[in-house]
C-alpha cells in the first residue's frame, strides 16, 4: 500500500520485541520444519479478553465493501480512484497501482463467494489493463495506462493477483479460464523480466519493450514476490518457485534486520514492505516449501516487532496510534498471528488477537452505512450512493480512496478466514 501515512508509521516504530533472533527463509529451526524457540512472555497476553468483533459484524461489513467496490468501477473498466464523499467530487490526485489493487480486491472477494457481478468486474478490469498492456517479440505482456510510458513493477504484479485469485472460481474448462491463463503466463514472464540478478526488481519499466528502469522498491518488490509464489503454487511451476525463494531471502535482508532482538529506531522491518512480505512468507510457509521452513516465524516476528512499534501490544512503547487507518497492517498481522497459532505461540497468538480485534474494530467504524459507524459519519451523510461501504482513511477524514477500503476488505476476509470463524 503506497499510503504516505506508511512511513509516518514507520517512523514510530521503535525498538524490536523477538526474543531470538530472526531465522532466515530458508534456515530450517531446530525441531523440525516450523519449530521454534521464541516466545512471548507477556503474562497480559495471556489474560483472556472479550472481542468487540463479531462474524456477524465482519460479513456486514464485507458486504459494504463489495458494494463500494462494484459501484465504483467505471465504464472502460478502472476504479474510481478517490472523491470526498460529503460533496461527491473527485479529487485530481491518483496510482495506477491503487487502480489495479482495487481489481485484485474484487477477485479475493469473488474467490470467497463467486457471483456473476464480481465475475463481470473481473471481466472488464482485466480487459481494460490488457487493451493497454503490450507484448515484447518474446510474448512477455507489460501492463500499461493511457497516456503514461512508463509502468510500474508493483501494477504489473496485482494484475497478475487478481488473476491468480480468480483462476481457481473457473472450470477447466471454461474458455474464460484458458484466457486469463494465457495472459496470466505473459504477464509473469514479464514481471520475471524485470527481475535483477540480486533476486529484487526494477521498481518501473519502459511500456513499449519492458526495459527494466529505476531501483527495487519495497512496495513493488513485495508486490511481485507475493504474485510469484502464489503464481508458483497455483501453477506449481518449479522455476517460478525456486526464482521465489531466491527473491524473498533476498528481500529479508534488504527489508528486515538480521536481527530483530537488537535492531534499534532506525533498522527493523520495512514498513512499506511489511504487508506485502508478510503475506508471502506466509504463502511459503502455508504451502509447506522445504526451503522455506523457518518463514512461519519469521512472519510472526515481523508483525510483532510492527505491532509494538505502532502501539498495539501490552509491552508496546507508544500510545495506538488512533488516527491512521491500519487495514494494511493488519493484512500482514493476522496471517502472522495464524502462523503464531499453528506454530504453537499461544501468547503471540492471543497478543496478535488482542491487538487484530481493538484495531480492526476501530477502523471498521469509519466505513460509510456500517451498524457501528463513529459520530463523524452519523453527522455527514453521503452526497451519493457510491459513497456506501467506502472506508475513510481516519476518523473524520472525509476522503474515500478505493484502495483504503480494498486493503480494509482483505483484513476482514483474512480475519474471518483465520479467527471469526
Amino acid at each position: 500500500m503506497r499510503y504516505h501515512d506508511a512511513m509516518r508509521m514507520a517512523r514510530l516504530v521503535l525498538s524490536a520485541v523477538c526474543v531470538l533472533a530472526l531465522p532466515g527463509c530458508g534456515d530450517k529451526p531446530s525441531g523440525g520444519a516450523g519449530a521454534s524457540t521464541s516466545t512471548s512472555t507477556s503474562t497480559a497476553a495471556s489474560t483472556p479478553f472479550t472481542p468487540r468483533v463479531t462474524r456477524d459484524l465482519l460479513d456486514a461489513s464485507l458486504q459494504l465493501g463489495r458494494r463500494h467496490l462494484l459501484a465504483n468501477q467505471l465504464d472502460d473498466g478502472r476504479f474510481r480512484y478517490e472523491f470526498d464523499f460529503t460533496t461527491d467530487r473527485d479529487t485530481t490526485d491518483e496510482l495506477v497501482v491503487r487502480r489495479a489493487g482495487a481489481l485484485w480486491g474484487v477477485a479475493l472477494i469473488h474467490r470467497d463467494a463467486p457471483t456473476p457481478q464480481t465475475a463481470d468486474a473481473i471481466a472488464r478490469g482485466v480487459d481494460f489493463f490488457v487493451r493497454n498492456s503490450r507484448l515484447d517479440d518474446k510474448g512477455r505482456r507489460f501492463v500499461g495506462y493511457p497516456g503514461l510510458d512508463v509502468g510500474t513493477t508493483g501494477t504489473q504484479a496485482l494484475v497478475c493477483l487478481a488473476i491468480i485469485d480468480t483462476l481457481p472460481t473457473l472450470d477447466a474448462a471454461d474458455p474464460a479460464r484458458v484466457a486469463y491463463a494465457d495472459t496470466l503466463r505473459q504477464l509473469i514472464a514479464g514481471l520475471m523480466r524485470l527481475r535483477l540478478p540480486s533476486g529484487q526488481f526494477f521498481g518501473k519499466y519502459a511500456h513499449n519493450d519492458g526495459a527494466g528502469l529505476d531501483a527495487p522498491s519495497p512496495y513493488s518488490d513485495g508486490e511481485a514476490l507475493l504474485a510469484l509464489v502464489r503464481y508458483a503454487r497455483l501453477t506449481g511451476d518449479a522455476d517460478v518457485r525456486d526464482k521465489a525463494i531466491e527473491s524473498a531471502e533476498a528481500m529479508r535482508r534488504a527489508y528486515v534486520a538480521d536481527d530483530l532482538a537488537h535492531a534499534g529506531p532506525a533498522a527493523g522491518v520495512d514498513a512499506a514492505f511489511f504487508q506485502w512480505g508478510a503475506m508471502a512468507y506466509f504463502d511459503m510457509y502455508d504451502a509447506g516449501w522445504p526451503d522455506a521452513a523457518g518463514c512461519g516465524q519469521l512472519v510472526v516476528d515481523m508483525a510483532r516487532w510492527m505491532a509494538r512499534g505502532l502501539g498495539w501490544t501490552d509491552d508496546a512503547v507508544l500510545g495506538a496510534q488512533r488516527d491512521a487507518n491500519s487495514a494494511w497492517v493488519l493484512e500482514g498481522v493476522i496471517v502472522a498471528r495464524e502462523a503464531a497459532r499453528r506454530l504453537g505461540h499461544a501468547d503471540d497468538a492471543i497478543q496478535l488477537d488482542r491487538a487484530i480485534d481493538d484495531q480492526l474494530y476501530r477502523i471498521m467504524t469509519w466505513q460509510v452505512g456500517s451498524s457501528t459507524a463513529n459520530e463523524f459519519l452519523m453527522t455527514h451523510p453521503p452526497a451519493s450512493d457510491a459513497a456506501i461501504g467506502g472506508v475513510m482513511r481516519g476518523p473524520s477524514d472525509p476522503v474515500l480512496r478505493i484502495d483504503y477500503t480494498e486493503h480494509q476488505m482483505h483484513a476482514v476476509l483474512l480475519a474471518r478466514r483465520y479467527i471469526y470463524k
